[in-house]
């Protein structure tokens, strides 16, 4: 053999090397990609995440009986008596769980003219806020006002 025929076939992949190459490189991506998207593919519990970050989330109903627009007296029949009720009509209820999801907290239910304008689940901290914040307003009869202290003219 010449010594240059020898040179340029040695330079140059077969083509059966080239698709050992390619073989190997395909399989170890394969092995990997499996993995990747599992982790993507897993579904984020959106509620449980929103829960923990900002305090609250707004529910669109609380099993399949009570929602926004819902009388009173039908979430006292189905949800039975609150653990807490607000000065301002709002109902506060421990333990509660959104569907479909592992967000946990306590069922804030508040009301205007008798009938439920927005379900919410928030974390026991931010109802123990609410409660005291509660306390520390003042109670105002209908039809009375609060007087506020005259102002300073240092």
């Amino acid at each position: 053999m010449k010594p240059s025929a020898l040179t340029a076939s040695a330079s140059i992949p077969s083509p059966r090397s080239l698709r050992f190459v390619t073989l190997l490189l395909t399989a170890a991506l394969a092995w990997n990609l499996p993995t990747v998207h599992a982790s993507r593919a897993e579904p984020t519990d959106l509620p449980a995440a929103r829960l923990r970050q900002q305090g609250s989330v707004q529910l669109k109903q609380v099993g399949p009986y009570v929602e926004r627009g819902s009388y009173r007296i039908h979430v006292l029949s189905k949800l039975g008596p609150a653990a807490w009720q607000l000065s301002d009509g709002t109902w506060l209820y421990r333990n509660y769980k959104a569907d479909e999801s592992e967000a946990r907290g306590v069922l804030v239910v508040r009301f205007l003219d008798g009938r439920v304008t927005s379900l919410n689940l928030v974390t026991p901290e931010r109802a123990a806020e609410m409660q005291t914040r509660d306390k520390e307003m003042p109670t105002v009869k209908p039809g009375h006002r609060v007087a506020s202290a005259p102002a300073s003219r240092n």
